[in-house]
């Protein structure tokens, strides 16, 4: 049986934990979708507002190396591009 293409929030997330945050990047030309995904990201922080190096989706926890500089780095800079792109939008 052939794997879907269509990716879940929870493995959008934990591909974003990954500091892959390039997804976001090259959804901004579809502000609505990138901002979507970026919101889906911010709710997986723990009650400080940090991130690991993965999520869980099955146990629904965060999983890796605690904090993860890598995560939080690629969460500033996704936050600065999505906000420059939202303003030149006149968001």
């Amino acid at each position: 049986m052939p794997k879907s293409k269509t990716r879940t929030a929870e493995q959008d997330a934990t591909a974003l934990l990954k500091a892959d945050h390039k997804r976001i990047r090259v959804l901004l030309g579809e502000l609505e979708e990138a901002c979507e995904m970026f919101e889906r990201l911010l709710t997986l922080r723990n009650d400080l507002g940090l991130l690991s190096e993965e999520y869980d989706p099955q146990r629904e926890r965060l999983v890796g190396n605690f904090p993860q500089a890598f995560s939080h780095i690629g969460l500033v800079n996704t936050a600065l591009q999505l906000d420059k792109a939202l303003a030149e939008n006149g968001r």
